[in-house]
């Protein structure tokens, strides 16, 4: 037998959500990929139905070039990827350029950009790319900004492989953004699940943000993992790859991180391995 209970509507569950003030349609925006590397796809999501989307992560004077080759699937149900997270070839110039347009034409949804800067160990060289590149994207009009501090195939000459696994280094790049941050612009600063813990990061994190009281800002967890893939190869040996694991595998590992961050007091956006409504779900539960 059933009972209705008094007062409560099944449906429609409302959808639309708060972003910094920033009404958006609903909480659920296209990370930082290849669905998001231009106009024309940000274009297809919005009329799809996204409440947004975040540009692929994009630099300023350097010539990118990643050959598709280099991205590729894992598993018979081909859920899980590598690499399909790397920078976009686009310069920040064009990105600035087609950011601008999406906020004119479709005003009600988050049109966010990423991006991200130097680390060279030359603090005043590096602290004038990631300003420049943030002064750029705020005068576009950007809704938002990523910072991409975790990509995992690393290389950057950190304590860690990755960024974000540094929190002296991390927060060091952190306070150079907030210094000159529009306080009307959130800024997301994207983390690594590749860590022992998550807190000692975070708290890292939290002390810039309360040095700058009045300007928005939070964390985007987990993004990709970093891993190593084979390919088969017509030589002796298969050839391995160093790869940013996304989709269905990571899944768990962006659940983890999120549980761990949840309960820490800072605005999270959830990336990484969510596949479906019901993985987004469970990403708004963990916090």
């Amino acid at each position: 037998s059933t009972m209705q209970v008094p007062g409560w509507k099944r449906y429609p569950v409302p959808l639309d959500t708060d972003f910094f003030g920033r009404r958006m349609i609903s909480p659920f925006i296209l990370s930082a990929a290849p669905p998001s590397d231009g106009y024309e796809q940000m274009k297809l999501a919005y009329e799809a139905g996204w409440a947004g989307g975040i540009m692929k992560t994009s630099f300023d004077n350097l010539d990118i070039h990643i050959p598709d080759e280099y991205m590729f699937v894992w598993g018979e149900g081909k859920k899980t990827f590598a690499n399909c997270d790397n920078v976009s070839e686009h310069p920040l110039d064009r990105v600035c350029e087609e950011l601008s347009r999406l906020v004119q034409e479709y005003p009600d949804r988050l049109s966010t950009a990423s991006t991200g800067g130097p680390v060279t160990g030359d603090d005043e060289a590096d602290k004038a790319g990631w300003q420049s590149n943030t002064k750029k994207l705020e005068a576009a009009g950007a809704m938002g900004i990523e910072y991409s501090l975790s990509c995992p195939q690393g290389g950057d000459g950190t304590h860690g492989d990755i960024v974000a696994q540094d929190a002296a280094l991390t927060a060091k790049i952190i306070d150079w953004v907030m210094q000159i941050s529009d306080p009307e612009i959130p800024k997301l600063f994207k983390l690594t699940g590749a860590v022992t813990a998550i807190h000692p990061i975070i708290s890292a994190v939290k002390e810039v943000f309360e040095r700058y009281p009045g300007k928005k800002a939070g964390i985007t967890l987990a993004n990709t993992f970093p891993t190593l893939g084979f390919r088969a190869s017509t030589g002796n040996w298969d050839q391995g790859i160093i790869a940013g694991m996304s989709g269905e595998g990571v899944l768990p590992i962006s659940y983890l991180s999120l549980a761990r961050a949840g309960s820490m007091g800072v605005f999270i956006s959830g990336n990484g391995g969510a596949m479906n409504h019901h993985d987004a779900a469970n990403f708004l539960a963990l916090g």
